[in-house]
């Protein structure tokens, strides 16, 4: 058995010693890892976070790091990002997983649009076999899908069932079940993939679509430490 020196912190902590290391509520909290500003882990059916995970949180809001090194940080995150997905295609392919691709017309999309309005709300142990499926099928949405499903069912928020549904479906998982049917874990890891996904997506297609103004009151106006990265990273 190996002992863990005394004193020595632990890596990961609850919420409540999470919002007191950082000084802030466990609403406030709540809403730093709704925007993906933080990412808790579940153990069961309690979440934890990762100390240093918090400790370089700090650091950022008390200005201990200037923006640019902030930018670069945040650049070479997005690089990483996009090299782990291409690792990513190629497992799938190897797993016989593959990429999906969705059908782009017109019939095709208001059907899928139609499953997932229905979804909302939906108990997620009946999802069953079909989670993997619709998390596939959102993590291939993209800014043109959007475009086509505003076009198609005359929606100004087409982004809106997938984030509400995916976030329903994750925040009510069955992990119960997870322990002995690794399959369905495997597809609600997905559908965590899928959620994460979502939101930048869509904040994306609204900036692009009607400006950065009406993105940040679709998303909440995002913090000031954001904006310089926004640039850094998307000059347009």
């Amino acid at each position: 058995m190996t002992l863990k020196p005394m004193g020595t912190p632990t890596a990961h902590v609850s919420t409540r010693e999470a919002a007191k290391i950082l000084g802030v509520t466990t609403r406030t909290l709540f809403n730093l890892s709704r925007q993906g500003l933080l990412r808790p882990t579940w153990k069961g059916k309690k979440k934890f976070f990762d100390r240093g995970d918090l400790l370089a949180f700090m650091k950022v809001f008390n200005g201990k790091t200037d923006w640019s090194s902030i930018a670069a940080l945040a650049m070479r995150a997005y690089i990483k990002a996009e090299a782990n997905e291409r690792k990513l295609e190629e497992i799938s392919d190897l797993l016989g997983l593959g990429m999906f691709t969705l059908e782009a017309d017109d019939v095709s999309v208001k059907h899928f649009y139609d499953d997932v309005c229905e979804r909302n709300g939906q108990d997620p142990t009946v999802l069953s076999s079909e989670a993997m499926l619709l998390a596939k099928r959102c993590l291939a949405l993209t800014e043109e899908y959007l475009q086509v499903v505003a076009r198609v069912t005359g929606s100004n928020e087409p982004w809106r069932p997938f984030i509400e549904t995916l976030q329903h479906l994750c925040e009510n998982a069955p992990r119960r079940y997870f322990t002995h049917d690794l399959e369905l874990a495997a597809a609600y890891g997905y559908l965590e993939a899928a959620r994460r996904h979502m939101r930048p997506l869509a904040y994306f297609y609204v900036r692009r679509t009607n400006g950065c103004r009406v993105a940040d009151q679709a998303f909440g106006t995002q913090p000031d430490y954001a904006a310089p990265i926004l640039r850094a990273m998307f000059p347009s």
